[in-house]
């Protein structure tokens, strides 16, 4: 399959891609005798699209073979290296709707 040539499409004309990022995960667990309660937290920050922080919740109980789970969470979903990538050229070349990457 040949290479198609659209180096304005390619990371920005750059032979080489950096970004900085960090991410940070954080969960408490309490066993109680009526079911075990977990709560926790996601912190994520990249250069390219910004911060997020993502909670959740969840309380799990065990009645002989069966098992019970109720989750509350954000959804989230880092973005690829091409979403990236096509979302900056869009933006830059002024396509309708196109609009920066948000968390």
């Amino acid at each position: 399959m040949p290479w198609i040539d659209c180096p304005e499409a390619i990371f920005n004309n750059q032979s080489v891609l950096q970004y900085h990022d960090l991410s940070v995960f954080g969960q408490a667990i309490y066993e109680a005798p009526i079911a075990n309660f977990t709560v926790g937290g996601r912190y994520y920050d990249h250069q390219a699209y910004g911060s997020a922080f993502v909670p959740r919740f969840s309380v799990t109980k065990t009645i002989e073979d069966i098992h019970f789970k109720l989750l509350a969470s954000e959804a989230f979903r880092a973005p690829s290296l091409e979403n990236i990538n096509l979302n900056h050229f869009l933006v830059a070349n002024g396509y309708p709707g196109a609009q920066s990457i948000k968390p």
